[in-house]
């Protein structure tokens, strides 16, 4: 089993030595013909430290509702997925009537602008990623044994399967760190699985001792992941 832990994925092995470090043990519908993107550690054993409370300042919180954003086009089946672009002017929504939306989000309008249907997965994950050279992409997962990569500049989709002999029938948990570099999904029998997300290739993988309930990324160097032995782990 350390043997398959520990395997070579070449350079990529380099970028993932910090989180081995530092682990405790602990689809399509244009609506506009211009371009719609903008250009573009602790072990469970050690306490943690005492919280500090910050007393806010005194004055008002002012609050407008704004109008839905999808209000152009609603989903008549459930949203499980939504992302902002970088930006912060564009906002994706996915779900389960396999559609993934653009939306030019200014909290009136919200006009659509591009949607693109995934004919052969219901939406569970989708979120924006800048990839090498500045190429623009959204990560699509679902309860496949692959995710997709849907390219925002040229409208391509490429498949990326997930890890071989891992018995993954889903691929629907995922997370990515702040710079996109590296993507993690949740897998079975306490396994977090580890992927480039510039290559698209399966770096490495990282196990608790309990089945994995949650996971997130800290910072791009750190992730953190809890599950049913009620321990909180830093990688």
């Amino acid at each position: 089993m350390n043997n398959e832990l520990d395997r070579d994925r070449g350079h990529e092995e380099n970028d993932f030595e910090a989180y081995q470090q530092s682990g405790s043990v602990v689809r399509k519908h244009r609506d506009s013909k211009s371009n719609i993107f903008p250009d573009s550690a602790s072990s469970s054993e050690t306490p943690l430290k005492e919280s500090v409370e910050v007393p806010f300042s005194v004055g008002s919180v002012h609050m407008q509702r704004m109008a839905d954003a999808n209000i152009c086009e609603p989903s008549n089946k459930k949203i499980s997925a939504v992302s902002f672009h970088p930006e912060g002017n564009l906002l994706l929504v996915a779900g389960e009537d396999k559609f993934l939306r653009f939306f030019q989000f200014d909290g009136d309008k919200n006009e659509k602008r591009l949607s693109v249907r995934i004919n052969d997965m219901v939406i569970q994950r989708a979120t924006f990623r800048t990839g090498l050279q500045g190429v623009e992409e959204v990560l699509l997962c679902g309860r496949k044994p692959f995710f997709y990569s849907y390219n925002t500049e040229c409208g391509s989709i490429a498949t990326i399967p997930g890890p071989v002999n891992r018995g993954l029938s889903s691929l629907e948990h995922m997370t990515a760190s702040s710079d996109g570099k590296m993507l993690a999904f949740r897998g079975s029998s306490g396994y977090v699985h580890i992927c480039s997300g510039n290559t698209k290739q399966w770096i490495s993988e990282i196990k608790m001792n309990s089945a994995v309930r949650s996971h997130c990324f800290l910072n791009d160097h750190l992730m953190a992941t809890s599950g049913l032995d009620a321990d909180v782990y830093v990688w």
